[in-house]
Parts: C-alpha cells; structure tokens; sequence
C-alpha cells in the first residue's frame, strides 16, 4: 500500500509498508531487501494493516499508519526502533 524513498544523504533507502504481513520491508536502491521491522510486542501492539508510510526528516522518523489499529506509530530513522504511538481514534463499540 505505501512506499517512500530517502534521499542521498540517507544512502537511498526505499520503505514499503506491507499490509498483509504487517512489517515493513527496507530495500536498498537496487531493489534489494535488506531488513524487515515492526513494533516489538514488549512495547506495543503488533502492526495490523500498516497502509501509508512517510519520512519525517524533521523528527528524524519514519511514521506509519496503522490502520486497523487506529493509529500513526513511528520509528527512529536511523535504529529503525520503535518510538512510539499516537491513537487516531477509537472504535464505539457500544453499538
């Protein structure tokens, strides 16, 4: 569902968020997978449905939405660590 691309200072890094495997994968710029990554279960729920996946050079972060989850999650550009969470909404399930 989304994919972003580094620039030359960050060594042309390509980011896809997959949705049926909840991780996203790290490929370099010859298309090569060289890592996957998702939340440590120790820290947080798992990533379920990762959609849309963005660069923030500002913060230094990779963010993530986490669609079936509710929430923007991102990580630390350079560890490629979990950072952390902000819940986008939640559910009424009192319906």
């Amino acid at each position: 569902f989304g994919i972003c691309c580094t620039n030359k200072n960050s060594q042309n890094f390509i980011y896809v968020s997959d949705y049926a495997n909840n991780l996203i994968r790290k490929f370099d710029e010859n298309l090569q997978q060289i890592k996957t990554f998702s939340v440590n279960k120790e820290d947080e729920i798992e990533l379920n449905g990762p959609c849309s996946i963005a660069i923030n050079y500002d913060l230094n972060q990779i963010q993530v939405i986490d669609q079936k989850n509710c929430r923007l999650v991102y990580f630390d550009l350079q560890t490629e660590s979990y950072l952390g969470q902000i819940i986008l909404f939640q559910e009424d399930i009192s319906r």
